[in-house]
Protein backbone atom coordinates (compact mmCIF):
# COMPACT_ATOMS: atom_id res chain seq x y z
CA UNK A 1 0.00 0.00 0.00
CA UNK A 2 1.41 3.63 -1.14
CA UNK A 3 0.33 6.16 1.43
CA UNK A 4 0.70 9.77 -0.11
CA UNK A 5 0.98 12.76 2.34
CA UNK A 6 0.50 16.47 2.08
CA UNK A 7 3.44 18.73 0.77
CA UNK A 8 4.22 20.56 4.83
CA UNK A 9 6.08 23.35 3.71
CA UNK A 10 7.85 23.53 7.76
CA UNK A 11 8.80 20.38 7.88
CA UNK A 12 8.17 18.15 11.31
CA UNK A 13 7.47 19.28 14.75
CA UNK A 14 11.53 18.12 16.12
CA UNK A 15 13.35 21.12 13.82
CA UNK A 16 10.78 23.50 15.78
CA UNK A 17 10.79 22.52 18.93
CA UNK A 18 11.28 26.35 20.72
CA UNK A 19 7.84 27.16 18.92
CA UNK A 20 5.06 26.81 20.95
CA UNK A 21 1.37 27.45 19.04
CA UNK A 22 1.37 23.35 18.27
CA UNK A 23 0.33 22.27 20.68
CA UNK A 24 -3.43 22.45 21.33
CA UNK A 25 -3.42 21.69 17.44
CA UNK A 26 -1.90 18.97 18.14
CA UNK A 27 -3.63 17.23 21.43
CA UNK A 28 -6.89 18.17 19.01
CA UNK A 29 -5.16 15.89 15.80
CA UNK A 30 -4.63 12.80 18.99
CA UNK A 31 -8.44 13.62 20.10
CA UNK A 32 -9.73 13.25 16.65
CA UNK A 33 -7.64 9.57 16.39
CA UNK A 34 -8.96 8.61 19.86
CA UNK A 35 -12.59 9.57 18.92
CA UNK A 36 -12.28 6.99 16.00
CA UNK A 37 -11.25 4.52 18.67
CA UNK A 38 -7.46 4.63 16.92
CA UNK A 39 -4.44 4.81 18.91
CA UNK A 40 -1.51 6.18 16.89
CA UNK A 41 1.20 4.05 18.80
CA UNK A 42 4.35 5.80 17.84
CA UNK A 43 3.58 9.27 18.76
CA UNK A 44 7.01 11.87 18.61
CA UNK A 45 8.25 15.01 17.27
CA UNK A 46 9.60 13.72 14.24
CA UNK A 47 5.94 12.62 13.05
CA UNK A 48 4.25 15.82 13.88
CA UNK A 49 4.31 17.91 10.46
CA UNK A 50 3.51 21.39 10.44
CA UNK A 51 1.98 23.61 7.60
CA UNK A 52 3.31 27.40 6.66
CA UNK A 53 1.51 28.43 9.76
CA UNK A 54 2.90 25.70 11.90
CA UNK A 55 -0.68 23.82 12.14
CA UNK A 56 0.47 19.98 13.09
CA UNK A 57 -0.95 16.96 11.25
CA UNK A 58 0.08 13.12 12.13
CA UNK A 59 1.97 10.95 10.04
CA UNK A 60 3.51 7.44 10.07
CA UNK A 61 0.11 5.36 11.15
CA UNK A 62 1.75 1.92 10.40
CA UNK A 63 1.47 1.48 14.15
CA UNK A 64 -2.19 2.46 14.47
CA UNK A 65 -4.38 0.17 16.13
CA UNK A 66 -8.05 0.18 17.05
CA UNK A 67 -8.21 0.43 20.98
CA UNK A 68 -7.54 -0.97 23.25
CA UNK A 69 -5.21 -3.75 22.03
CA UNK A 70 -2.40 -5.98 22.75
CA UNK A 71 1.22 -6.17 20.50
CA UNK A 72 4.17 -7.39 20.77
CA UNK A 73 5.86 -6.51 17.63
CA UNK A 74 5.94 -2.96 17.74
CA UNK A 75 8.74 -1.37 17.49
CA UNK A 76 8.20 1.95 19.86
CA UNK A 77 10.52 5.11 19.72
CA UNK A 78 12.86 5.03 22.84
CA UNK A 79 12.44 8.61 24.99
CA UNK A 80 8.70 8.50 23.60
CA UNK A 81 7.14 5.29 24.64
CA UNK A 82 4.88 4.73 27.25
CA UNK A 83 6.54 2.35 30.00
CA UNK A 84 3.56 0.20 30.80
CA UNK A 85 3.30 -0.35 27.18
CA UNK A 86 6.83 -1.53 27.24
CA UNK A 87 5.99 -3.94 29.93
CA UNK A 88 2.19 -5.22 29.04
CA UNK A 89 2.27 -4.86 25.31
CA UNK A 90 -0.83 -3.23 25.51
CA UNK A 91 -1.71 -0.05 23.88
CA UNK A 92 -4.36 2.43 24.90
CA UNK A 93 -5.25 5.84 25.07
CA UNK A 94 -3.43 6.48 27.81
CA UNK A 95 -0.31 5.28 25.44
CA UNK A 96 -0.85 7.80 23.13
CA UNK A 97 -0.92 10.26 26.07
CA UNK A 98 2.49 9.46 27.56
CA UNK A 99 4.55 10.64 23.94
CA UNK A 100 2.18 13.49 24.21
CA UNK A 101 3.70 14.49 27.26
CA UNK A 102 6.96 13.81 26.07
CA UNK A 103 6.70 16.07 22.78
CA UNK A 104 4.86 18.83 25.50
CA UNK A 105 7.96 18.80 27.60
CA UNK A 106 10.52 19.33 24.48
CA UNK A 107 8.71 22.09 23.20
CA UNK A 108 8.43 23.80 26.59
CA UNK A 109 12.21 23.33 27.59
CA UNK A 110 14.01 23.34 23.80
CA UNK A 111 15.38 19.45 24.65
CA UNK A 112 14.96 16.38 22.86
CA UNK A 113 13.35 12.94 24.63
CA UNK A 114 17.05 11.79 24.62
CA UNK A 115 20.02 13.74 25.00
CA UNK A 116 23.32 12.12 24.41
CA UNK A 117 26.82 12.75 26.06
CA UNK A 118 29.08 12.55 23.08
CA UNK A 119 32.77 12.32 23.85
CA UNK A 120 35.10 11.51 20.84
CA UNK A 121 31.89 11.14 18.74
CA UNK A 122 31.06 8.15 21.14
CA UNK A 123 27.86 8.32 22.92
CA UNK A 124 28.67 7.94 26.41
CA UNK A 125 25.00 8.69 28.42
CA UNK A 126 22.04 9.62 27.15
CA UNK A 127 19.33 11.54 29.56
CA UNK A 128 15.77 11.25 29.23
CA UNK A 129 13.48 14.59 29.59
CA UNK A 130 10.78 12.70 31.34
CA UNK A 131 13.51 12.24 34.30
CA UNK A 132 15.18 15.45 34.21
CA UNK A 133 11.59 17.31 33.77
CA UNK A 134 10.48 15.00 37.01
CA UNK A 135 12.91 15.95 39.19
CA UNK A 136 11.93 19.93 38.41
CA UNK A 137 8.40 19.84 38.71
CA UNK A 138 8.83 18.07 41.85
CA UNK A 139 10.91 20.64 43.57
CA UNK A 140 9.08 23.53 42.12
CA UNK A 141 11.96 24.87 40.03
CA UNK A 142 9.89 25.83 37.26
CA UNK A 143 12.52 28.22 35.64
CA UNK A 144 14.62 25.43 35.15
CA UNK A 145 12.24 24.21 32.75
CA UNK A 146 11.60 26.97 30.34
CA UNK A 147 13.13 27.36 27.36
CA UNK A 148 15.09 30.73 27.40
CA UNK A 149 14.32 31.03 23.60
CA UNK A 150 10.44 31.44 24.44
CA UNK A 151 8.90 34.60 22.67
CA UNK A 152 6.72 35.08 25.65
CA UNK A 153 7.83 35.14 29.58
CA UNK A 154 6.22 32.65 31.29
CA UNK A 155 3.62 33.14 33.81
CA UNK A 156 0.86 31.28 36.09
CA UNK A 157 -0.59 29.22 33.46
CA UNK A 158 2.57 28.04 32.11
CA UNK A 159 3.05 26.33 35.87
CA UNK A 160 -0.24 24.89 34.93
CA UNK A 161 0.65 23.44 32.12
CA UNK A 162 4.03 22.10 33.39
CA UNK A 163 1.82 20.05 36.18
CA UNK A 164 -0.48 18.54 33.86
CA UNK A 165 2.32 17.27 31.73
CA UNK A 166 4.14 15.84 34.81
CA UNK A 167 0.33 14.07 35.13
CA UNK A 168 0.73 12.88 31.54
CA UNK A 169 4.20 11.34 31.76
CA UNK A 170 3.18 9.20 34.91
CA UNK A 171 4.32 5.76 35.04
CA UNK A 172 0.85 4.48 35.77
CA UNK A 173 -1.73 5.07 32.84
CA UNK A 174 -4.98 5.34 35.27
CA UNK A 175 -2.99 8.59 36.84
CA UNK A 176 -2.85 10.24 33.46
CA UNK A 177 -5.49 12.80 32.00
CA UNK A 178 -7.33 11.98 29.04
CA UNK A 179 -6.57 14.15 25.66
CA UNK A 180 -9.93 15.60 26.24
CA UNK A 181 -8.39 16.98 29.33
CA UNK A 182 -5.56 18.47 27.01
CA UNK A 183 -7.22 19.79 24.31
CA UNK A 184 -9.56 21.97 27.19
CA UNK A 185 -6.88 23.19 28.98
CA UNK A 186 -4.58 24.69 26.02
CA UNK A 187 -7.57 25.36 24.34
CA UNK A 188 -8.20 27.90 27.61
CA UNK A 189 -4.52 28.90 28.12
CA UNK A 190 -4.45 30.15 24.03
CA UNK A 191 -7.33 32.12 24.81
CA UNK A 192 -5.74 33.48 27.90
CA UNK A 193 -2.77 34.54 25.68
CA UNK A 194 -5.17 36.29 23.34
CA UNK A 195 -5.95 38.64 26.21
CA UNK A 196 -4.02 41.48 27.04
CA UNK A 197 -2.97 41.48 30.94
CA UNK A 198 -4.26 38.06 31.38
CA UNK A 199 -2.14 35.99 34.14
CA UNK A 200 0.58 36.72 36.37
CA UNK A 201 4.29 38.10 34.80
CA UNK A 202 7.10 35.83 35.04
CA UNK A 203 7.65 37.06 38.63
CA UNK A 204 4.86 34.99 39.87
CA UNK A 205 7.16 31.73 38.55
CA UNK A 206 9.82 33.16 40.22
CA UNK A 207 8.33 33.42 43.29
CA UNK A 208 6.69 30.26 43.25
CA UNK A 209 10.00 28.39 42.85
CA UNK A 210 11.55 30.40 45.46
CA UNK A 211 9.21 28.82 47.76
CA UNK A 212 9.95 25.40 46.98
CA UNK A 213 13.64 25.71 47.77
Amino acid sequence: MLIVYEFMPRGSLDVHLRDSKTAEGLAKAILYLHDKQLIHGDLKSSNVLLDEDLRPKLSDFGTTVVAPTVVHNLIATYGFADPMFLRSGELTNKTDVYSFGVIMLELISGHTAIDDLLVDGIVRERHSIVLWARRIIEERQFVELADPHMPDSPGAGFIEILEFVHRCVRVDPDERPSITDAVALLTQFSQSLKTPGAGPSTSSINEISEEGK
